[in-house]
């Protein structure tokens, strides 16, 4: 019971968190002649033709698909704060979200929101990827993302952050900070997006301890809190003092194993300090509303094709949060300096599809 208290605080103390010509009639004189016995008769006043006005230009309407919930505290949640951004930094931007958009409903909702006229279909799941290619070509007007997809046609593109250069970072501060040169990484799947963060991770702790040793996991569920928490206790037996979770519900497990144990861990997806604010070292960071505004700019310019778009810590999408003052000040400047060669372009992450040793 005490377990389901305290992720039901953590939930919410994540949501806590997370929360302005005049028309004047023209001037007439009646004027006589004085060169006549008559007088010159007077014009009419006639008004002006009002201009109709133009019919109000109808909204760019966007449907983010999202494959669990928004309470979460992860990456539903950061769906949902991403509508929001859109409906209020986007001109004449309508954004809605739809919870719950699994294998079972998905085709069905996807054509819904066509049939409703939407200009822009987000589908924020990798299962969602199949019905997203299966349904486009019926809707040619129609612009498709696939998040974490690996493939694209002539109205679908992929939405793929390069999780690799905040996992970096995560990781040299890990390795800087481990006592026992073990730290660990525990995920759902591995597909392309977590391959990547997880060699991305390895490789920044490696850049400042190369004998560290990164103990990974997958769990297969992105929502088990259990299942994450067990997983995590797992490498704490195996000497893991630094974690990194990511996943939804996985990553709540996550932190509530580091709370019980002690050990720093990093959020994922936005800044989930508050969940446990002496332990959360800092948290990757994804913009989805920026991510998404991206590509609403593409189609709104004609410039929209099936592509990849990846777009990260130099584009302003992706970076980590605050330190909250527990990484120590020098081992802090360090990573900031690495942080800002990554922005500029001097420094490049680049993403692996494999796993290395």
């Amino acid at each position: 019971m005490k377990k389901r208290i305290l992720i039901v605080t953590l939930v919410l103390a994540m949501l806590f968190s997370f929360a302005c010509a005049n028309q004047t009639p023209a001037a007439t004189e009646e004027t006589a002649a004085t060169t006549e016995a008559t007088e010159a008769p007077v014009a009419e006043a006639t008004e002006a033709p009002m201009e109709e006005e133009a019919p109000a230009e109808e909204p760019f309407k966007v449907a983010l698909l999202l494959p669990g919930l928004i309470s979460d505290a992860g990456w539903n949640a950061s769906g949902y704060y991403g509508s929001i951004y859109l409906n209020e930094n986007v001109e004449n931007c309508q954004a809605d979200y739809i919870e719950n958009v699994n294998t079972t409903n998905c085709e069905a909702t996807i054509r819904d929101y066509c049939e409703r006229g939407y200009d822009m279909i987000v589908g924020l799941s990798f299962d969602q990827g199949d019905y997203i290619l299966k349904v486009a070509p019926d809707y040619p007007e129609i612009a498709f993302v696939w998040s974490s997809g690996y493939m694209t046609a002539d109205n679908v593109c992929t939405l793929n952050p390069p999780y690799q250069e905040s996992a970096y970072l995560c990781g040299m501060i890990a390795a800087k900070m481990t006592e026992t040169d073990t730290i660990g990484f525990i995920s759902a799947q591995d597909n392309m997006s977590m391959i990547s963060a997880l060699e991305g991770y390895k490789e920044g702790a490696r850049s400042v301890n190369p004998d560290i040793n990164v103990i990974y996991a997958w769990t297969g569920s992105w929502s088990d809190v259990e299942l994450g928490m067990q997983t995590a206790l797992a490498q704490f037996e195996q000497g893991v003092d630094v974690m990194m979770g990511r996943g939804d519900g996985l990553a709540l497990g996550c932190f509530q194993a580091c709370i019980d144990k002690g050990v720093y861990c990093f959020g994922d997806v936005s800044d989930q300090n508050s969940i446990a604010p002496d332990l959360i070292l800092t948290s990757t960071i994804i913009n989805i509303g920026v991510y998404i505004e991206n590509i609403i700019n593409d189609v709104k310019a004609g410039e929209f094709v099936g592509k990849a778009y990846s777009l990260g810590m130099p584009a302003g999408v992706c970076d980590i949060a605050d330190f909250h003052d527990l990484v120590p000040a020098d081992i802090a400047a360090e990573v900031m300096a690495v942080r800002d060669q990554i922005i500029s372009g001097q420094l490049v992450i680049e993403p692996k599809t494999e796993i290395t040793d």
